[in-house]
């Protein structure tokens, strides 16, 4: 048992880690044309006033959002190659702000963290591909301070890790 919960400590320190790094990238930006643009690599071509689309070879959309003052603004939404919903990403400014928003492929969320300037700041949810939580972590300005993990069949049962604080694990 204490062989299990260890490994879900360090998978979730993991999982925190890898994706605080994928959420706080760098942006590289180009202007191709007034129509035409290549952000990370991809361009992306306009399709109506500040809308850009990035698209698959087979031609469906792979990812899409607006640009002001060549910036991210708003919802950017990341499609799987067969069409359903992938991401969601709120903008402002060019910086993560709001909701980031992960979907499993068969439709149901994965993750759903909340980001200010690009910074995890609030909870971060993680759900199974069942539809049932797993974990949730809650952030202030980047800094994990709990974990909780929930487990299959045991109601109202959680477990707890702060991060630099006193309490490295609690049960409830």
């Amino acid at each position: 048992m204490t062989q299990m919960k260890l490994t879900i400590v360090v998978f979730m320190i993991l999982t925190v880690v890898s994706c605080q790094n994928s959420l706080s990238q760098n942006i590289a930006f180009e202007r191709l044309s007034e129509d035409k643009v290549i952000i990370n690599g991809d361009t992306l071509t306009k399709n109506k006033e500040n809308q850009y689309q990035k698209y698959f070879e087979s031609g469906k959309v792979e990812y899409e959002g607006k640009l002001i003052n060549d910036k991210k603004e708003g919802q950017w939404i990341t499609y799987y190659e067969d069409g359903f919903l992938c991401k969601e990403i709120d903008y402002s400014n060019g910086q993560k702000n709001g909701k980031f928003i992960w979907y499993f492929t068969n439709g149901k969320k994965q993750q759903e963290v909340d980001l200010v300037n690009g910074v995890k700041h609030g909870k971060d949810k993680y759900w199974n591909k069942d539809g049932t939580l797993n974990s949730i972590t809650t952030f202030e300005n980047g800094e994990q301070i709990e974990i909780r993990a929930y487990k299959p069949n045991y109601i109202n049962t959680t477990d707890t890790t702060t991060y630099n604080g006193d309490i490295i694990w609690k049960k409830e």
